[in-house]
């Protein structure tokens, strides 16, 4: 078995044209991460930069910069049951989409 082959285990998708987002408050976009996860790829067509946060309600704290396009595959460590949530970081994308797939490696 190779070392660098990433197991899909996880996937989320959001319509911005559906989520509301607001650049002073957080919007939850998946409550639990069902396992651990080490590596990421993230495709964003909303054309404005996010912010991914993790942490319970009320206590979200930035993990991550979305930039407009998506950041493609990270090196990301997100533990089980993480709470994920987004937060324009200027203005709040109305149309396009975000998806979130996460892997084991």
């Amino acid at each position: 078995m190779c070392d660098d082959i990433a197991v899909p285990i996880y996937s989320v998708r959001a319509d911005y044209s559906e989520l509301v987002t607001d650049p002073s408050t957080w919007t939850e976009l998946l409550a639990s991460l069902p396992q651990t996860c080490q590596l990421v790829e993230i495709f964003d067509s909303g054309g404005e930069t996010m912010r991914l946060g993790v942490g319970a309600v009320g206590q979200e704290q930035q993990y991550i910069l979305i930039t407009p396009g998506g950041n493609g595959k990270l090196p990301l460590f997100l533990a089980v049951e993480t709470r994920l949530t987004l937060q324009p970081y200027v203005t709040a994308p109305t149309e396009g989409e975000i998806v979130i797939n996460f892997y084991q490696q």
